[in-house]
Order: structure tokens, then sequence, then C-alpha cells
């Protein structure tokens, strides 16, 4: 718990057990959670995760500081996670896009038990629409390379701009920026290839609206 991460003797007594270890950062400064780490590490446990957390019941979202988890990966060199004491759909989302790959929520049968962890916990109902956001988000997240989905592949081709006729060219026709459009459908020269043409004589009788290809820029 948050409570001992500056407990380096409690940590390093755990770490001696040779188990995994997963801490929460509430309430800590970065130098603190650093030595919690190395200390857990000294032990020789290599399997450690650190959860960002925020130490009070509930959390305001604008106390979050979820950008520290990207802080965590830069500095630990180990699992991070979230420990979420705000109410709400949006840090379990917000994390799991920054890349928490553990994620810990006090539940509850009864928000109205005593306590004061029961009103920013989760009831069995919201429980499974939090791990079903999570899980929408981890899809969502996707590759980390951009590239052209198969689902855009007929989008691209129709939606996307060619270089066009703006007028009818006759062969032997100098082809000027004047006689050049920027289109629809995007299966023709892309727009960026506009200087190559510029200037080129046509071979071909292009018509208006026509679009231009790569023999007219060879």
């Amino acid at each position: 718990a948050s409570t001992d991460t500056n407990n380096i003797p409690f940590l390093k007594y755990l770490a001696k057990k040779g188990k995994p270890i997963i801490m929460s950062s509430a309430m800590c400064n970065m130098n603190e959670v650093v030595e919690a780490v190395e200390s857990v590490r000294s032990e020789g446990v290599s399997e450690i995760a650190m959860l960002q957390c925020t130490g009070n019941y509930p959390a305001k979202i604008e106390d979050s500081n979820l950008n520290v988890i990207n802080e965590y990966f830069d500095k630990l060199n180990c699992i991070v996670g979230y420990s979420d004491h705000t109410i709400g759909l949006i840090n379990p989302v917000a994390a799991t896009a920054l890349g928490a790959c553990i994620y810990e929520k006090h539940i509850t049968i009864d928000k109205n038990l005593p306590g004061p962890d029961q009103k920013m916990a989760l009831d069995p109902v919201e429980l499974k629409d939090t791990i079903d956001a999570i899980r929408m988000t981890e899809k969502a997240m996707g590759k980390k390379t951009k590239f052209v989905l198969e689902s855009e592949v007929e989008n691209r081709e129709k939606l996307r701009k060619s270089l066009v006729a703006n007028q009818d060219i006759n062969i032997g026709d100098e082809i000027g920026y004047q006689m050049i459009g920027i289109k629809r459908p995007g299966s023709g020269l892309k727009p960026s290839l506009i200087e190559k043409l510029k200037g080129r004589k046509a071979k071909r009788f292009i018509s208006k609206d026509s679009l231009f290809n790569k023999f007219d820029i060879e």
C-alpha cells in the first residue's frame, strides 16, 4: 500500500520472500518512488510494478496527475499501473491509453456502507463497465506504426485527391497550372506530383475532369 512505500525496511523484508511486488505511490515524491523501487530491486526482485495513485478518498480528477505514468516508464524500468480513487470512467480509460497495464480499484457491494472508500468504490455493475471500458481502450490503442488499414482501402481510393484535367487537353499541348485541377478520386497521380506534370506536352487527348496517369509524367 502507498502508506508503506517509504517503509524501506519493510519493503526489503518483503523482497526477501522472492515474490513479485506491486507498490502504490500515493503521497510520494519522485525520489521516494525511485528509492522504493531500488530497495526492492537491491534484494534481487526483478518483477516490480509501480502504480500511480492519489491519496484522497475520493480523489479529484484534477489531482490525478496521470502524466506521471510516462515518468515512471522513463525512470523506473518496471511495470507501471494506476491505482484509482476517482469517480467515473475517465481515469481508467486515460491511464490505459498512457500504457498502464495494471488497474487497481476498490469495490463494494453497497456504497452506503460506512468507511471512506465506499463512495469512490465500484459496485459490481460499475466494475463490469470499467473493465469493458479498459478492454475497449486497449483495442482502440492499436499499433504504434501508422499504416493504411484494410478498412480504409476503399475510401482511400474514393475520397482522396488526384491530379485531373481542368479542361480538354489536346495531344502536343503544353500542360500549365491552369490546366490542372485536384479532385476525387484518389486513383490517379498524387497532387504532390503537380510540378512534374507542369510543362509536359500531352501525349494523348485528355478530356476535362479526366485523371492524369503515370504515363503523362514519363
